[in-house]
């Protein structure tokens, strides 16, 4: 388990730190409070934000899915009040509650 846990949080270090790179190379001087809402330098497509922003939205979307079992398994436990008997509906409707949660607050904010 602990293997698994240092890769991760390996894997997520990695990707922010690209994604810093990235973003501080692609503008050095001018760079504004918030990285990814720049305007291009060149007018055309700038493929050091596009890269960064790849590398957001997988990094984002890692942290999402290792987050979800943890948090469901206490969401569950909570439901369950104790019962050690498994309900399949229970399983799915927190996966699909926290997953619609998770979406309307990356899309709001």
């Amino acid at each position: 388990m602990v293997k698994i846990v240092d890769r991760s949080v390996l894997v997520c270090g990695i990707v922010y730190f690209f994604l810093g790179i990235f973003g501080y190379l692609s503008y050095f001087k001018n760079m504004p409070p918030l990285v990814i809402q720049r305007p291009s330098l060149t007018g055309g497509i700038d493929w050091f934000m596009v890269v960064g922003k790849i590398i957001l939205c997988v990094s984002l979307l890692g942290s999402v899915l290792l987050a979800n079992n943890p948090l469901r398994l206490e969401i569950e436990k909570i439901c369950n009040c104790g019962s050690k008997k498994r309900r399949p509906w229970l399983y799915y409707t927190i996966t699909f509650s926290i997953m619609v949660m998770v979406s309307g607050f990356a899309i709001l904010f």
